[in-house]
């Protein structure tokens, strides 16, 4: 019988000031952002609360040197927000940093299925 493959994850998460500054949900919420324009639909779509939503919007925004998430009131045309091009860049940022971890995960996965103990 052969045994099952060894298995090495990881979640990378980046601090700033002592807090997350951008971590899996973050970057999952600022990619749903982009595509729907809303705190709301966002939140709904990922299943977290608006409040939760809005106060990760504010901590990141907060930690950042410029504003990631820019925030539209509402009114006669709506409100909504709109993620900065600096916000791009950070989850393009944080995407390529992911993928050097994995590419890292998955040799030590072939390392260690290689491996006799």
């Amino acid at each position: 019988m052969k045994d099952e493959p060894y298995k090495v994850e990881a979640a990378v998460t980046i601090y700033h000031q002592g807090d997350v500054f951008i971590g899996p949900q973050q970057f999952a919420l600022i990619r749903q952002l982009i595509e729907d324009g809303s705190m709301n639909a966002a939140a709904h779509r990922l299943g977290y609360s608006f409040q939760k939503t809005w106060q990760m919007v504010h901590k990141m925004n907060k930690l950042a040197p410029e504003p990631i998430v820019i925030s539209q009131r509402g009114g006669r045309h709506g409100g909504g927000c709109v993620v900065s091009d600096y916000g791009k860049r950070l989850i393009e940022s944080y995407a390529q940093r992911e993928l050097e971890v994995l590419k890292v995960l998955a040799q030590n996965e072939n390392e260690l299925d290689n491996c006799s103990f």
